[in-house]
């Protein structure tokens, strides 16, 4: 089986410099055109005493070979201390890794600040108007609770004064049917039990006056006679040639 070397760090800056420097040689007299000043993972960082540049050489690192680009890409090295390069570094990262387009995502970043200050304020207006509604909701909820107190007490007086109207009804009509079975009595002696028991029956249709005028005028269809004498019966009928209802009539003065 054969045996595969994965290529040192130290073998790869030598095939970068010797890229780099292709006149290293004795056809091109030795001569040094560039230096390597850093290696990262995939590109070179190289001054060229030429252009009195910085440029990045980009490679592809293969388990034996060192493959380049022909992209040079010209960079600027600045100098700054320890503290600046860390803040520099941060920034990069949080720029993606990277330099390009800082500035403009700065900007932005403060445009997006801005708007994030107003977003804030307007959040906190309409918190502010939340919480109003929901006081004056609650205040609502309050009063509509006093209200619904109110109206089951009322509901209950209104309850009680029916209850008391209902045991008054029932009262007078204890009394009136007393009254009108009082009236009903006075005639016990001079009309028949049947015609009796039928007003009795049907004495809530009458008042007192009609039940009494309606006995009367059966007392006097039967053609019997009672005077006042008969426990203050207020009728006293006589043959006076007049139908029932004539009789009845002719008491009451024009």
């Amino acid at each position: 089986m054969p045996l595969n070397f994965a290529l040192s760090d130290r073998e790869k800056f030598d095939l970068i410099w010797e890229h780099v420097n292709p006149n290293y040689n004795e056809e091109g007299g030795w001569q040094i055109r560039a230096s390597v000043c850093e290696i990262y993972d995939d590109y070179a960082l190289v001054y060229e005493y030429d252009n009195g540049r910085y440029v990045r050489v980009m490679y592809t690192k293969n388990e034996d070979s060192v493959t380049f680009s022909e992209e040079v890409v010209p960079v600027r090295v600045i100098d700054v201390t320890e503290s600046e390069y860390e803040a520099v570094e941060k920034l990069r990262h949080l720029n993606g890794d990277t330099y390009a387009e800082v500035n403009e995502n700065l900007l932005n970043a403060e445009t997006n600040a801005s708007l994030v200050v107003d977003l804030n304020s307007k959040i906190e207006e309409k918190d502010a108007s939340i919480a109003t509604l929901q006081s004056e909701a609650e205040t609502n909820r309050t009063q509509l609770e006093s209200l619904n107190t109110q109206v089951t007490d009322l509901e209950g007086q209104c309850a009680a004064l029916k209850s008391d109207n209902e045991v008054l009804v029932q009262y007078k009509l204890k009394i009136e049917g007393e009254q009108k079975d009082a009236v009903i009595d006075q005639y016990a002696t001079t009309l028949d039990k049947e015609i009796l028991d039928t007003y009795r029956a049907d004495k809530a249709n009458y008042t007192l006056e009609e039940l009494d005028m309606r006995l009367a005028y059966e007392m006097k269809k039967t053609g019997k006679m009672f005077t006042t004498e008969n426990e203050g019966v207020g009728y006293m009928f006589k043959n006076s040639g007049l139908t029932g209802v004539e009789e009845i009539l002719s008491h009451y003065k024009k």
